[in-house]
């Protein structure tokens, strides 16, 4: 950090010191006129930095180069400390952004706006935020809300490839030809989420809040779900399997699934995290 500071002093000194030293210098029959009413400088063959000019329009443009320059070398200057500073390499960091830009608006076509209601999709983009902001809560918050289903979804479709039958089910839709095959293999982000968000706990800490973010989170999504849209089923929140259920009625299996999420998967799995964090600790 204080290198960075020094060389961005010494540049700036030189810019706005020794780089107009030169405007006070006058000789036998030449002189510097600093011509304040119209911005202009007209400037003798001693000048430094600024040649004689007698067009007041290419010092104009000179002047926008310099100072173009000087704010590159700064944002380089800033730059460079940050990325020396980051914890998570910037080449994950913008891949993963090049990656929504491309997942957003194919899902968006495919699916519709109500398909990133679902948490799975909800991670997707809050680890990219993640990433940039290199937030342990984020990074815990999303473990604890997906990092069970994703695994089942792996397992599932692992299954469904190797064995040639589902072993849990909710991966179907991958192996449906009605949906091209593009937007099939962006499916895939299930099985990278799992590994990114145990890296990123590994990399930053677990924050043992995340598991009450991601019961408010739900508190707040599923009955949006329930109400907008009801036909998709989104989020399985009027029966698993994205079929509907008959059951009970759907306001109460709506109250039972949004008691059950955070006792049954969310507060299970912060244990473990917090539990594998201790344990790192100590090693």
């Amino acid at each position: 950090r204080q290198n960075l500071v020094e060389e961005f002093l010494a540049f700036l000194a030189e810019e706005l010191v020794v780089g107009h030293a030169d405007l006070h210098n006058s000789s036998k029959g030449d002189r510097t006129i600093l011509d304040l009413g119209v911005g202009r400088v007209q400037s003798g063959p001693r000048s430094r930095f600024f040649p004689e000019r007698k067009d007041g329009i290419l010092h104009g443009l000179e002047a926008k180069r310099r100072g173009a320059l000087f704010f590159q070398r700064l944002f380089w200057l800033v730059l460079k400390g940050t990325i020396s500073k980051m914890r998570i390499p910037l080449w994950l960091k913008i891949g993963w952004t090049l990656w929504l830009g491309v997942w957003m608006p194919y899902y968006w076509m495919q699916y519709g706006p109500q398909n990133f209601l679902y948490f799975c999709d909800i991670a997707n983009l809050l680890i990219g935020l993640a990433l940039w902001l290199e937030s342990p809560l984020l990074f815990s918050w999303q473990a604890t809300s997906v990092l069970l289903f994703q695994t089942l979804y792996t397992i599932d479709l692992v299954g469904r490839l190797t064995a040639g039958k589902h072993l849990i089910g909710g991966t179907e839709y991958m192996f449906s030809t009605a949906i091209p095959l593009f937007v099939r293999l962006l499916g895939l982000f299930h099985v990278v989420t799992p590994p990114v968000l145990l890296w990123g706990i590994w990399r930053l800490g677990y924050d043992r809040r995340g598991w009450i973010f991601a019961s408010v989170t739900a508190w707040i999504v599923l009955p949006i779900c329930f109400l907008w849209r009801p036909g998709f089923n989104v989020n399985w929140v009027r029966g698993p399997f994205y079929k509907e259920q008959h059951i009970v009625p759907p306001v109460i299996y709506l109250a039972a699934y949004m008691l059950a999420l955070p006792l049954l998967v969310y507060l299970p799995t912060h244990r473990v995290l917090a539990f594998w964090d201790r344990s790192r600790d100590r090693k």
